[in-house]
């Protein structure tokens, strides 16, 4: 999504690299291309995965991503549960169903309508 050090001249500010693909940043992450730092809660209430970036080769990784990176699955799924559970902590909980609302709904299904 984004490499950012505000200056990117400036060696000695901050860089970091943030992206809202999941299968990207388990990738970057599995593949230990970048140290990941934190998820933020987006304007629009996605979740944003953050990467500490000092050499500022986010890009170049997201590129290569793109093409078709290769990497071990074990590590790819590991990253990818490691940073689901991350953006369930910053990402609101998703509605269950109320016990009524289940029943209306299998009803219906039992309905002769449905057969």
């Amino acid at each position: 999504m984004k490499s950012s050090s505000g200056n990117r001249f400036n060696p000695h500010q901050y860089a970091y690299h943030s992206t809202r693909r999941l299968h990207l940043a388990a990738f970057i992450k599995g593949a230990k291309l970048l140290e990941f730092s934190h998820t933020e809660r987006a304007a629009d209430g996605k979740c944003v995965f953050v990467f500490h970036d000092e050499r500022r080769e986010g890009e170049t990784f997201e590129k290569a991503y793109e093409q078709g990176g290769t990497l071990v699955a074990r590590n790819l799924f590991a990253a990818h549960l490691k940073l689901k559970r991350e953006s369930s902590a910053v990402l609101p909980q998703p509605i269950v169903l109320k016990p009524d609302t289940y029943r209306l709904a299998r009803s219906k299904r039992e309905s002769p309508l449905f057969h």
